[in-house]
């Protein structure tokens, strides 16, 4: 298995090509070690020009925050309209079935959900826009 590579600094040595391990033996004392590799100094580039600070290009459409304004406008949409539906319906016709009751307890539990999801995503969408005007203004 191969060891992955480290990163080295500029002085270090160039890293030995692979050699086949030595058995081990018993070193004594007294033998010197060999000495260490020189270390080898390499010529750092010579800097680049000085250039003006170009700030990067912004993307100018967010496709999270337009995700955001369709989801709170569709929500809110739905939830008036269900909501009317049900009004215009119980009120022009006094013989409802079992099947439209059903859909009126159930569409009640609901629309406030609708409202609430779409309120908070518009109010996010907002916000965000608010905060993204004044990063850029400051």
């Amino acid at each position: 298995m191969e060891q992955p590579q480290q990163r080295r600094t500029l002085f270090e040595p160039e890293p030995a090509t692979a050699v086949p391990a030595a058995p081990a033996t018993v070193v004594p004392s007294t033998v010197a070690s060999a000495p260490p590799p020189p270390v080898v100094e390499r010529e750092l580039p010579p800097p680049a020009d000085v250039a003006e600070y170009v700030e990067p290009e912004r993307a100018r459409f967010n496709p999270w925050l337009a995700v955001l304004w369709v989801i709170g406008l569709v929500c809110v949409a739905v939830g008036i309209l269900i909501n009317w539906n049900l009004y215009e319906q119980s009120t022009i016709s006094s013989d409802l079935g079992e099947n439209f009751y059903l859909f009126i307890s159930v569409t009640q539990t609901f629309v406030p959900w609708f409202f609430g999801v779409g309120l908070a995503a518009i109010v996010s969408a907002v916000a965000i826009h608010a905060l993204d005007w004044q990063r850029r203004r400051a």
